[in-house]
């Protein structure tokens, strides 16, 4: 049986079928901190199978409107063959409307009604599953990325933002938020990187309402 590269109670990471390339396998497991802070993990069926087909929708449409992402391609029910890529330690959360956690940071209420924002805020955070509040200075002070890098992942998130705010719509949903990665990969001629969309996009990396 293969061996996964990497592993953790949501999916397995395991070698593509080309050179360049990694097989992502999404699991049923769905890991959750309550309101005291305790983190659960509970198996949710079919759950993986689902996500894959969300993700490898929303990932295939992007790509289409030029929002580079790793997708290449769903291999079966429950994996997508990636590119592979070297991944920035931080993520970007993209928020449409300030609730929960991030709203009582902000003295704004206790979280539970959500405010509209006029426009788009992008919070730069740790990838910790409750995130921690970095800032874009941050990212620049400890060297993880250059001006250029920070401008490029500045306009993906927003056209991200935008291609996801209008898909969602069309279902009847808001979205309040969306987390993304971004990471390096070469280009098909191995002569440059890309700038890409590092992570899946499910329900899980947002924040949805009806």
């Amino acid at each position: 049986s293969r061996r996964p590269i990497l592993e953790d109670d949501q999916a397995a990471l395991f070698e593509g079928p080309e050179p360049g390339t990694v097989a992502y396998f999404f699991k049923d497991a769905y890991t959750f901190v309550d309101d005291a802070g305790a983190q659960h993990t509970v198996t949710i069926p079919g759950k993986g199978v689902l996500n894959n087909r969300i993700s490898s929708a929303i990932l295939r449409g992007m790509n289409a409107q030029g929002i580079g992402t790793h997708f290449l391609d769903t291999a079966n029910m429950r994996e997508q063959v990636l590119l592979e890529a070297n991944g920035f330690p931080f993520r970007i959360v993209i928020r449409n409307v300030l609730v929960g956690q991030r709203a009582r940071d902000l003295g704004m209420g206790n979280g539970e009604w959500p405010i509209p924002l006029m426009t788009p805020v992008l919070d730069f955070c740790t990838h910790d599953l409750e995130p921690k509040f970095l800032g874009s200075d941050a990212v620049l002070s400890l060297g993880w990325v250059d001006e250029d890098d920070l401008d490029a992942m500045r306009v993906q998130s927003v056209r991200a933002n935008d291609y996801l705010s209008g898909l969602f719509h069309g279902v009847g949903l808001q979205l309040y938020d969306v987390a993304l990665t971004f990471g390096r990969a070469p280009n098909e001629f191995g002569d440059r990187e890309m700038l890409l969309i590092t992570n899946q996009v499910t329900p899980e990396s947002c924040t949805l309402h009806d």
